[in-house]
């Protein structure tokens, strides 16, 4: 067998250990159909590189005439990740599809981390996750949190504001439930000091296609 046959089936082989192995950057599960909105007129292009080590003649040629891949799903090609953003976050799902092949990110995770990519390159680098809401994006930044909430009255007809519903990147804890024989629901005050807590029922998140220029 010729030697870069060789290569290109070790290749094969650690990019299946790579998809299995390697820390994918944090998008949470995305569930809307109505966010799958595609863009057409993708383009090809193309990147040369120096051949590997073991590639010679011909399969260094094939390197440097190989297309890179632009998104499935219309976006266009994919954007360059900042090495910052890896150390920090991981690789994303999009950058090892873009290198490897294999499995295919579905439309809304790939616009949570273009989302994340270009945040992260307009200086926001305490992104840490993201998640579908409808077909929005919304971002977990550090120290922040989204909340919805409800109302209820206390004996005395107090109205009294507390939390329905809360979603958090990792450096946020989320409140505490009630204790036994303390029923009150989790308020803005049992939050530690220092968190910005989001309504999501007021702040409708990120539109991906217009934040990403995809319209």
């Amino acid at each position: 067998m010729r030697q870069w046959e060789k290569d290109q089936q070790a290749q094969q082989k650690r990019s299946t250990e790579t998809q299995e192995t390697s820390t994918s950057t944090p998008a949470e599960s995305d569930t809307p159909q109505n966010a799958e909105k595609h863009v057409t007129n993708a383009t090809s292009v193309t990147k040369e590189t120096e051949a590997t080590h073991g590639q010679t003649g011909a399969a260094a040629e094939k390197t440097e005439t190989a297309a890179v891949h632009v998104s499935p799903h219309g976006f266009g090609p994919y954007p360059e990740v900042p090495q910052d953003f890896i150390n920090a976050l991981g690789t994303p799902s999009i950058l090892l599809y873009q290198k490897y092949g294999g499995g295919t990110p579905s439309p809304n995770h790939e616009l949570m981390q273009r989302v994340m990519i270009k945040l992260w390159k307009q200086g926001r680098t305490d992104v840490q996750s993201a998640f579908m809401d409808g077909d929005r994006v919304r971002v977990h930044f550090k120290n922040r949190a989204y909340v919805k909430y409800s109302t209820y009255k206390t004996v005395d007809g107090k109205e009294v504001r507390y939390i329905t519903s809360w979603r958090s990147g990792k450096s946020v804890s989320p409140p505490p439930p009630p204790q036994p024989g303390n029923q009150r629901p989790p308020g803005e005050e049992d939050i530690s000091p220092g968190v910005e807590l989001i309504d999501m029922d007021k702040e409708p998140g990120i539109d991906p296609y217009e934040f990403l220029g995809l319209n």
